[in-house]
């Protein structure tokens, strides 16, 4: 019994072009992981990150996972305006380092929300 399927009958494939039989929304690496708009590593939630997905980075440039909005030098020190030494007491550096922090945890959407059973449409 196969409908939708273009590569292994009997497994449950709408739009994985890979791997069939697994759950692949927009995954282009790979399917069966839920991966929404992560290009990289499927399977960890990514949203703005472009070098390590599965950890929160928004602006940072060079090491994810560290919060860092104006600072090119040393990420993770409390740096906003110091250009030679951050993390140290240093001009203007007035800003802590956790006044945007936003939880990676707020948009995580399930991969089970869409899962369809290939029972439904199999008729005796």
């Amino acid at each position: 019994f196969d409908t939708t399927l273009t590569t292994v009958p009997g497994t449950f494939d709408t739009t994985s072009t890979t791997v069939p039989g697994t759950l692949d929304i927009t995954s282009t690496t790979i399917p069966g992981s839920s991966d929404t708009t992560s290009t990289t590593v499927p399977g960890t939630f990514d949203t703005t990150s472009t070098t390590v997905p599965g950890t929160f980075d928004t602006t940072s440039t060079t090491v994810p996972g560290t919060l860092d909005i104006t600072s090119t030098t040393v990420l993770g020190t409390s740096d906003t305006t110091s250009t030679t030494v951050p993390g140290t007491s240093d001009t203007t550096t007035t800003t802590s380092e956790t006044t945007t922090t936003t939880s990676e945890t707020t948009s995580i959407t399930s991969e089970a929300t869409s899962i369809t059973l290939e029972a439904t449409a199999i008729t005796s």
